[in-house]
């Protein structure tokens, strides 16, 4: 924590609501935290925290799980709000002889959760008030607790009405060190872009065959870094417009490309040279029909 006090000792009245809130969580979720220890895995999910860096605005979703354990007993935090209705744990799906769960009660709630387990994961669905609108904390017990190997499918993006399809932040997979899922200026972006040889690739269904224009929303504090673009055996580089926070995005018209056959393609965003990379935050990539 970095609590800056005044100098008489007190304290900014957003940094004693902020201690306060905290406190509150704890009493909910303490027994998640002290005198636990690291389960097996450290948890699931698509947003991971760099080492090394001070930043905490990472956009955590319900699908990015925590693990604690303290004897037999399981700890799984959900790090953001279920906005279905319901969290799924892949890592405790079912199988023949491993997670044989007995309860499930989520930390701060009285009542009785419903939940049922199958192959493809542990599907917990949650009240309707949750006990924090921060992460929450499911008390699982059981025998033979153990974390089960699973794939992230990646999902294909389809054209809106209009036949752009916009390739976001949260549904690219992302590819070598350091790269990672964040929200600068509230909104879900690819940052920690540091390393050259990351990417970022998203699926897309293409229905309409033609010339499509291709924009991306970028932030970056560098002028002279460039990131291409690759589909279809294309490529099209774009050279980011700086706009001196790396929370300030503009909107960046890189060209066109043609596709010339329907179907499911790749898209990819990679840096275009190695040698002169500088990082960039990339809140997405659009693909618009042209006219």
């Amino acid at each position: 924590l970095n609590v800056v006090q005044r100098p008489d000792g007190s304290l900014d009245p957003e940094v004693e609501q902020m201690l306060l809130e905290m406190a509150d969580w704890i009493k909910i979720n303490g027994e998640g935290i002290y005198d636990t220890r690291p389960w097996e895995i450290y948890g699931e999910g698509k947003t991971k925290a760099a080492g090394g860096h001070f930043r905490e605005d990472f956009n955590y979703s319900a699908a990015d799980i925590r693990f604690t354990v303290k004897g037999k007993t399981l700890y799984a935090f959900a790090l953001g709000w279920p906005q279905n209705g319901k969290v799924i744990i892949k890592s405790l799906a079912k199988t023949n002889d491993l997670n044989k769960i007995s309860s499930i009660k989520l930390l701060g709630h009285q009542s009785k959760l419903n939940w049922k387990q199958t192959e493809s994961g542990l599907e917990i669905i949650t009240p309707s008030k949750l006990p924090s609108k921060y992460a929450i904390c499911f008390k699982i017990s059981g025998s033979n607790l153990k974390p089960v190997p699973f794939t992230i499918a990646q999902s294909v993006i389809k054209p809106d009405k209009n036949g752009t399809i916009t390739l976001s932040a949260e549904t690219a997979e992302l590819f070598g060190p350091q790269i990672q899922l964040e929200a600068q200026g509230n909104e879900p972006n690819i940052g920690f872009w540091d390393n050259p040889t990351a990417n970022a690739s998203w699926k897309a269904e293409i229905f309409k065959t033609g010339k499509y224009k291709i924009q991306c929303s970028i932030a970056t504090i560098h002028n002279d870094t460039a990131l291409t673009i690759e589909l279809q055996n294309q490529q099209i580089q774009a050279k980011p417009e700086f706009t001196g926070n790396w929370a300030v995005f503009k909107t960046n018209d890189i060209g066109s490309v043609s596709i010339s056959s329907p179907g499911v393609i790749v898209i990819k965003a990679r840096p275009s040279s190695a040698d002169t990379w500088k990082p960039i935050n990339l809140r997405w990539i659009k693909l618009i029909p042209e006219q």
